[in-house]
């Protein structure tokens, strides 16, 4: 699989299908919005991050793992419930404003 193949996503779908569907049923209480590699967990502080654990837990089977870097945490009721956050996350506590182009 090569860069800009038009496969890619097919089978970034088919591998990452099983760990989603396995962290979805592990937390019901949370929404989940994907497209293809682009994950957002909706939900409580708690169960978001427990869910974001399960998953990236889930990817390492199938050789996958989540750019911690790249994840921003949106809490803008500045409560955390002695929760820890991913090592590397972004935390927003500010408002939110969102553009789409």
């Amino acid at each position: 699989m090569k860069h800009g193949d038009p496969l890619n996503g097919l089978l970034f779908v088919l591998a990452h299908y099983w760990t989603f569907l396995g962290t979805i049923t592990w937390t019901p209480n949370c929404v989940f919005l994907s497209y293809l590699n682009d994950t957002h967990i909706v939900g409580l502080m708690n169960e978001v991050i427990l869910s974001f654990d399960h998953l990236s837990t889930q990817l390492a089977l199938v050789r996958l793992k989540a750019k911690v870097s790249k994840c921003i945490l949106w809490n803008p009721s500045r409560i955390f419930l002695g929760v820890e956050i991913p090592q590397g996350c972004i935390l927003v506590i500010d408002d939110l404003c969102i553009l789409g182009v």
